[in-house]
């Protein structure tokens, strides 16, 4: 419904919406508040979505991804050095609640030095250490993230050449890394297409659901495309997919280079 209104320019109505959703979910119900988060990314709701991943993580607080989050959209919504210190926090290992970090260290590297690097005249690159100064290029960066850490699917990319290659997550590809994600509090994968794979990309994914968690509960996926990344033109997408087909391969990216 928010997404309606959202189509339809109606600001209002899309915080009212998913205000009231806030209201309904239970607090235990964490990945329910997560998907909401990023309803408020997709719609560029920042002050929103910190507020969710700020109370995700007091819910939560050993759950890694979260502070990952929170960083982003403190950065997204202006609050550079609220999202610096995050950052600092995290490399230093300040969060005593997270077992660790390690399993998404490379994500947090590369967006660390995305913030230091695109905001090298401002005074929050002062403390941060040399390291995350390096300038890192992309010319496309895709992020995928899943509400729900149990969320089995297929994800298939198609390259321009119409060859695909199937990254399974589901416990009887990749059982190390599914209860990796559930012990640490972590669901994100990334992507890199270089300026030389020009053409049509498609990402499909078929959901099997949740083999421990409740299939009742709506598991959303977040995709979010970065055009340019690391230079002063970056863009920046954020789309969100409720995955409610079972079993069938549904279209969720498609990608002209």
């Amino acid at each position: 419904m928010a997404s309606y209104f959202h189509n339809w320019n109606n600001p209002y109505m899309v915080r009212r919406i998913l205000s009231n959703v806030t209201e309904l979910i239970k607090p235990a119900d964490f990945q329910l508040l997560k998907a909401l988060a990023y309803k408020y990314d997709e719609f560029k709701m920042f002050d929103k979505s910190v507020e969710l991943y700020k109370k995700i993580i007091r819910l939560q607080p050993e759950d890694s991804q979260a502070y990952r989050n929170l960083a982003l959209s403190y950065r997204n919504n202006n609050e550079l050095t609220k999202a610096r210190d995050i950052y600092l926090k995290i490399i230093n290992d300040q969060y005593d609640q997270v077992f660790t970090f390690s399993e998404i260290r490379k994500t947090i590297n590369t967006e660390f030095k995305n913030l230091a690097t695109l905001n090298e005249s401002s005074s929050i690159v002062n403390d941060i250490p040399d390291f995350y100064k390096k300038k890192l290029e992309y010319h496309r960066r895709i992020v995928f993230e899943w509400s729900d850490y149990d969320a089995e699917f297929d994800l298939q990319i198609v390259n321009p050449q119409k060859r695909y290659f199937t990254w399974s997550h589901t416990f009887n590809s990749e059982p190390a890394r599914m209860n990796k994600e559930k012990k640490y509090g972590y669901g994100l994968e990334e992507f890199f297409i270089t300026s030389k794979d020009v053409g049509e990309w498609i990402f499909n994914i078929t959901y099997f659901g949740k083999k421990l968690g409740d299939n009742s509960f709506p598991t959303y996926l977040k995709i979010t495309v970065f055009d340019n990344y690391g230079k002063e033109i970056q863009s920046e997408k954020i789309k969100t997919i409720h995955l409610k087909l079972f079993n069938k391969k549904q279209i969720v990216l498609k990608l002209k280079t």
